[in-house]
């Protein structure tokens, strides 16, 4: 059949596509090949000529509300790429450099992006100068001057501050809420990482699509929510539960059901980041924050026990923000058999982990994923841990790590630690590498997308 044949339609009634639609139909029930355009904002007569007359959807233009449908001649989908602001950390620039590497949330918003890239989406990236996201536009909404005027001079051996209101927050907050407003069209979605600290920016830009990703901290309020383990979600629902919580959250949802638009996607990382080697040094790894929650003394006590050498590479607390934790930290470095090595940068972290017998991560609180063990599993380093939090869900006993009760749990681990095959390390951690994880972000952002129309039935 030649070109000729086809039929080409144009339809932009303004809510005359019922009647327009109702006395058409010789050109519905065609024999010949048809491509219609038509403007249907929420899909429903989108639906209504894919249910009744066999016709297919082409692809979307969504900041137009076009649907493009074709009927009689082969269909192949084209996915329309999604806009996508993706919002950094207020506090410190996205970057696997020295500047960014230990911060968590920033780290997350660098690998989010490579998946975003990946699955062909447009990314618009808000972030303070001297991130480093792959993303189609970089908006600078915060600058190295405004860190310096908030923190003073960044000094890679502390942790970085978070506080709600101090001028780097609102600095950044006002300048992403300007620049999103100046650029966001229909069918945007808008992507946070850091918990309440954004929620300012999503009530101001009024985004429908607004999804929080990776929640492994302790406050959201997006209508869509991705969180890092089952556990943090049912721990999330448990807090947010008014009938349990005598101190309910101040504009919390849940009343004891589950939501269907919440989702596990586990962390993600890219193996690149990392060394593997089955070659071991004769040495145990703690690499974090130094602080009593995160287990470090658990980790001495059996490196001691065992007369082994303990490597502790990590930010440090000072006495004005926490007494407790800098008097620890001052006592730690003088025991025989701790080395402190200070501040771990990408390639420092990466022999570390490669040659270490074990990575010690027995967390006191209840830790939402725990992005090291993945990252020592990736290394081909067994890791020792605690029981709870997400460790049941990362840590499979005896394969790639230990979970453990009590002291001489602990000491039992770390004297078999050998019986684990890097090799086996490795294979577990590659179930949450970029690859692996990205489907499961394309699924859900395609239901999401799907919500426009028949919603949750379709």
């Amino acid at each position: 059949m030649k070109r000729s044949d086809e039929i080409w339609v144009k339809l932009d009634v303004e809510g005359a596509e019922g009647l327009v639609l109702e006395g058409a139909q010789s050109l519905l029930t065609t024999e010949r090949p048809i491509n219609l355009i038509i403007e249907d904002w929420d899909n429903h007569w989108t639906d209504y000529l894919i249910d009744n007359y066999g016709f297919q959807l082409k692809t979307t233009e969504r900041a137009f509300g076009n649907r493009i449908l074709i009927k009689n001649k082969p269909c192949v989908y084209e996915e329309e790429p999604i806009r996508c602001h993706l919002l950094g950390t207020f506090n410190a620039p996205n970057t696997l450099a020295d500047e960014g590497i230990g911060n968590a949330f920033g780290t997350k918003v660098v690998n989010m992006a490579k998946i975003l890239k990946k699955l062909g989406h447009h990314v618009i990236f808000y972030g303070v100068e001297g991130s480093e996201v792959e993303c189609d536009e970089f908006v600078q909404v915060s600058t190295m001057d405004v860190l310096r005027k908030t923190y003073g001079e960044w000094d890679k051996t502390k942790i970085y501050p978070e506080k709600y209101g101090d001028f780097s927050h609102t600095t950044f907050n006002n300048n992403c809420i300007r620049e999103i407003n100046q650029r966001k069209r229909v069918g945007d979605f808008l992507l946070l990482c850091h918990g309440t600290f954004h929620k300012q920016i999503a009530d101001a830009v009024q985004i429908p699509s607004t999804i929080e990703i990776g929640i492994g901290h302790r406050s959201s309020f997006a209508p869509f929510r991705i969180f890092e383990s089952q556990f943090q979600m049912a721990w999330t629902y448990g807090r947010e539960d008014n009938d349990l919580n005598p101190n309910p959250i101040p504009g919390n949802r849940n009343k004891g059901d589950g939501r269907f638009y919440d989702r596990v996607i586990p962390g993600f990382f890219d193996p690149a980041d990392f060394k593997y080697s089955e070659a071991k040094e004769d040495y145990f790894l703690y690499l974090g924050r130094i602080i009593s929650k995160k287990g470090i003394f658990v980790a001495q006590k059996v490196c001691e026990e065992l007369d082994k050498k303990l490597v502790v590479a990590g930010f440090s607390y000072t006495e004005k923000a926490n007494a407790v934790d800098a008097k620890a930290f001052e006592d730690l470095l003088k025991l025989p058999n701790v080395e402190y090595v200070g501040f771990a940068g990408k390639e420092k972290r990466k022999q570390l982990m490669a040659h270490a017998k074990a990575l010690f991560l027995p967390t006191l609180y209840l830790e939402p994923f725990g992005y090291v063990v993945i990252e020592a599993n990736l290394s081909g380093t067994p890791v020792i841990t605690t029981p709870f939090g997400a460790f049941p869900e990362t840590v499979r006993d005896g394969y790639n790590g230990y979970k453990c009760w009590t002291h001489r749990e602990f000491v039992d681990a770390a004297r078999n630690i050998d019986k684990i095959k890097p090799a086996n390390c490795r294979t577990w951690a590659m179930q949450y590498t970029l690859d692996k994880v990205a489907p499961l972000y394309k699924r859900y952002f395609t239901q999401i997308l799907d919500l426009v129309g028949k919603g949750w039935y379709k």
